[in-house]
């Protein structure tokens, strides 16, 4: 209408609930010959209801079932049903059953909850968990492990390759530990004819013996070949650097057994495993 029009091109902006629009007729000489004043309830103006100048209101004499303070309101106690910010939708609000509803809060005192959820949560500092912590993926400043078995023929020797990937997929350096890996080879025996599938005497005076063999390369590059023969133990254990943005680093581990005379060895190692760890010297020393 025609106040909605002139109110829009004398302030830029549409009129809100209960705003007071008032329009003054002056003559030729300045005098003041009309006054009208409408409020908007929303959807048209209508004569307003009574406004009270807040400077002539004495204390505890507001009451009403709708109150709108254009200016600052202070008081040391505010009793309300519902408390709800401006804006579509609001920005917070506060129900009486005490839930509160905000889009963005900055806190810097303390928080005491016995429950709830987060979501997207980043904890830029230390944090002390007094109970369980249950995760269902950990990535970050945590030991990574793996481990395997190595293929065992007939049950009497191992043969076979183990490769392991760690992927360069965090932002700090990491070490690579492979605990101590135990291979061992059959003791002497005297050697034993096998014809027709039939086990006769052996040849006095002669021995045969297992062999067992392991080894480990790193990116290609052999760090580790060992031989153990009869009664022999072998033991394997590294712990290697594996800089940040250098790529994924691959070991390799190869065991083959076989025969002094072509028998069928006998021969076992252990199963296999690596970690991939943070490294960090904080906490630790060795001397």
């Amino acid at each position: 209408n025609a106040a909605t029009s002139l109110f829009k091109s004398s302030f830029g902006l549409s009129p809100g609930k209960d705003t007071v629009f008032t329009v003054y007729a002056i003559d030729a000489v300045g005098k003041i010959t009309h006054v009208e004043s409408r409020m908007y309830d929303g959807s048209d103006w209508i004569v307003p209801k009574l406004l009270v100048d807040g400077d002539i209101i004495a204390m505890g004499t507001i009451k009403g079932d709708r109150i709108v303070a254009g200016a600052e309101l202070s008081a040391p106690v505010i009793h309300a049903g519902t408390i709800t910010s401006s804006g579509n939708p609001p920005a917070f609000s506060l129900t009486p059953d005490g839930k509160l509803t905000a889009k963005n809060a900055d806190i810097s005192g303390n928080i005491n909850a016995i429950g709830g959820h987060f979501s997207h949560v980043t904890i830029d500092n230390s944090c002390d968990i007094q109970g369980t912590l249950r995760a269902e993926h950990i990535v970050g400043d945590i030991v990574k492990a793996a481990g395997g078995t190595f293929p065992v023929i007939r049950n009497d020797y191992v043969s076979g390759t183990l490769t392991v990937t760690i992927n360069d997929d965090q932002s700090f350096d990491r070490q690579i530990i492979v605990p101590p890996l135990v291979f061992a080879a059959g003791g002497d025996a005297q050697n034993m004819q096998v014809a027709s599938g039939q086990i006769t005497s052996p040849t006095k005076g002669a021995s045969s013996f297992s062999r067992c063999h392991l080894r480990v390369t790193h990116n290609g590059q052999e760090i580790y070949n060992v031989t153990v023969t009869g009664n022999g133990v072998g033991v394997f254990s590294t712990v290697l650097d594996m800089p940040s943005g250098r790529g994924d680093a691959v070991l390799q581990f190869t065991v083959d057994s076989s025969h002094s005379n072509g028998y069928t060895p006998f021969t076992s190692i252990s199963n296999l495993i690596v970690m991939a760890v943070r490294k960090v010297a904080a906490g630790i020393s060795i001397r």
